[in-house]
């Protein structure tokens, strides 16, 4: 029998072994066979040796991370003596598959972790439930070692994945509607790209593609979802292409196509700074950040843009123009965008008081000259904010005779147009009360609405303009009028009171009003009530934290997190309270804002703890 003996095998001891008989070569062939599988077992060719201290080092390169060791330490043999593990070329390509599959499931939870942020415990929390599920499933079947159930899994866990992304998405972003709040004159509505024209009503709401039309001596208001509106001028018809809103963030976007004509587009203190407003006017787009921003295109394909505030980018012909506070710019067909323009000066009305009585329809105004102009435009209407009842009247002259007013309060103010076009800065309002002769005097109190007037200190100056001839009193006390009609009273508020002003003519005809002159106690925004436990100004994060505060009616409360931002709405008692979610985020600040003026009030901020 020939014994093909191993490498290493002891020369001195051959002459034993050709004295043994056949059984025993056999025995010895038997044990030799063994030793060589035993030394392949320990230095395989085409496997990978490694020993017990490189586990997750091992997991990391064949099973895509360290985490996944439990896979490699039962798909490996092991050498107890040695404390080495053995991967095998079949354990290897077995482990290649299950590295892809968990290439491909890590790409998904990127996606996963990009719809949490969007908002996917809010807009898809069910599907969300059932994907976390099969995750805690996938992370069972790896710690477990079932390699090819796992593989198996994220074939399902990766659509589901998609789908919350996809609803998260589709959920979040909402399609809203615009409404019709003034409107003067002729004014039409059109459904859609083929509808027809119909009379328009207020409270008629415009949605995406829905078209609106102002006629001679027309004025139109179209109020959105973020406070913005927009009012169209005399012969102006303008599209709305696009408006809706991130319910996470109440972030409007809304893109307004002006066809001809020209509109005034006023957007709110939230949607200049954070929305995404659009015009589109023949080849230009105009991205607007302003509260004051005016538009108008002619039959030519020629607009002209006025910005009065804030931020408004022109692009046209692939070019850009930035427009700051009081400048302008021209757009022409097929042309580059002029360089910005500086708006004219506002005109200055020559009357001793931006106040004035009239006991007649008709009135003679009268302003400064503006260098530059080409002609004025005189602008009246019944609102403060000229949105209800507008009549333009344009005059080369700087004066003009204003006819047909009725009883009660007119709003007038006048501004310059250059030779190019553009619309200048406004003048400040004059207020025009006409009384005819068995009214009751008027009281009207300046820049107050509503029935309750807030201060921020204990003393409150109450002025307004009545009647020059009127006897007037506040809670009895009598006040003196002056000629002009202007009165002023100085009142001292603890926290509240109320007062009652009484005007009387000499005919004996009496108005009477009460208010309520409400103190505002900042210092009492800061008392915030958490769901969660606080300490200082830390806070426990969780997915749902009620919060809640008081304020005053006349405030806008916001919170600010690092993923979201929440408008929250002021009861007529002052209550708000909202539901937010903290998971996202390391801090969440609480904003107070005075609604009409925009002006920062109190700002807290708080540090969310894990």
């Amino acid at each position: 029998m020939v014994v093909d003996l191993p490498h290493g095998f002891p020369i001195k001891h051959w002459h034993k072994v050709k004295r043994l008989n056949p059984f025993c070569c056999f025995l010895i062939a038997t044990v030799l066979l063994v030793h060589c599988a035993a030394m392949a077992y320990s230095q395989p060719s085409d496997g990978h040796e490694f020993a017990a201290s490189e586990l997750s080092e091992m997991a990391q390169r064949y099973a895509g991370s360290s985490v996944n060791w439990p896979i490699i330490s039962e798909l490996a043999l092991y050498d107890a003596q040695k404390n080495r593990f053995v991967l095998l070329p079949e354990h290897i390509e077995k482990l290649n598959r299950f590295s892809n599959s968990w290439q491909e499931l890590n790409a998904a939870l990127i996606v996963l972790n990009d719809a949490r942020s969007a908002g996917a415990q809010m807009f898809a929390a069910n599907e969300l439930l059932v994907v976390q599920t099969l995750l805690n499933r996938h992370r069972e079947l790896i710690n477990n070692a079932h390699i090819d159930g796992a593989i198996f899994l994220v074939n399902e866990i990766i659509p589901r994945i998609e789908e919350v992304a996809q609803l998260t998405s589709n959920r979040r972003i909402a399609d809203v509607e615009a409404k019709l709040t003034g409107r003067t004159g002729i004014v039409n509505q059109r459904h859609g790209m083929l509808g027809g024209w119909f009379d328009a009503v207020v409270g008629s709401l415009f949605q995406q593609n829905d078209g609106v039309r102002t006629g001679r001596a027309s004025v139109a208001q179209l109020l959105f979802v973020d406070g913005s509106d927009i009012v169209l001028s005399e012969n102006t018809t303008a599209i709305i292409r696009k408006s809706r809103v991130d319910k996470l963030t109440n972030r409007s976007e809304v893109e307004i196509e002006l066809t001809d004509g020209g509109l005034l587009s006023r957007l709110s203190l939230q949607a200049r700074d954070e929305s995404d407003f659009k015009v589109l006017s023949g080849t230009s787009t105009s991205n607007i950040h302003s509260n004051n921003f005016w538009i108008e295109k002619d039959s030519s394909a020629r607009v002209v843009m006025s910005n009065y505030d804030g931020k408004v980018v022109v692009k046209a012909e692939n070019e850009q123009v930035n427009l700051g506070d009081n400048q302008g710019t021209i757009v022409i067909r097929g042309q580059r965008p002029v360089p910005p323009i500086a708006l004219l000066q506002a005109p200055a009305f020559l009357a001793s008081s931006n106040d004035i009585i009239i006991h007649s329809e008709s009135v003679r105004l009268e302003w400064s000259q503006v260098s530059g102009a080409h002609y004025y435009e005189v602008e009246a209407s019944i609102s403060q904010r000229f949105d209800a009842g507008v009549r333009l009247f344009r005059t080369n002259a700087t004066s003009h005779l204003l006819t047909s007013l009725a009883d009660g309060v007119s709003f007038v103010r006048v501004r310059a147009y250059d030779e190019n076009g553009l619309r200048g800065m406004n003048s400040e309002p004059l207020r025009i009360v006409r009384i005819s002769g068995s009214v009751a005097p008027p009281i009207i109190l300046d820049n107050r609405s509503g029935d309750t007037l807030y201060t921020f200190e204990h003393e409150f100056t109450l002025s307004g303009i009545t009647e020059p001839s009127a006897i007037l009193t506040v809670n009895n006390v009598r006040i003196p009028v002056y000629s002009d009609g202007r009165f002023t009273a100085i009142l001292s508020v603890h926290s509240e009171r109320e007062v009652t002003i009484k005007a009387e003519d000499a005919s004996g005809n009496v108005r009477n009003i009460s208010r309520i002159i409400r103190y505002v106690d900042v210092e009492r925004l800061a008392e915030i009530n958490w769901s969660v436990p606080v300490s200082d100004n830390s806070i426990k994060g969780a997915p749902k934290v009620l919060v809640a505060g008081m304020a005053y009616s006349f405030m806008d409360v916001i919170i600010k997190t690092e993923s979201k931002q929440y408008q929250i709405p002021v009861g007529n008692n002052g209550n708000w309270s909202r539901e937010i979610d903290l998971t996202q985020s390391r801090s969440a600040t609480i904003v107070f804002r005075e609604r009409e003026k925009g002006r920062l009030l109190k700002e807290l901020t708080f540090n969310v703890l894990d």
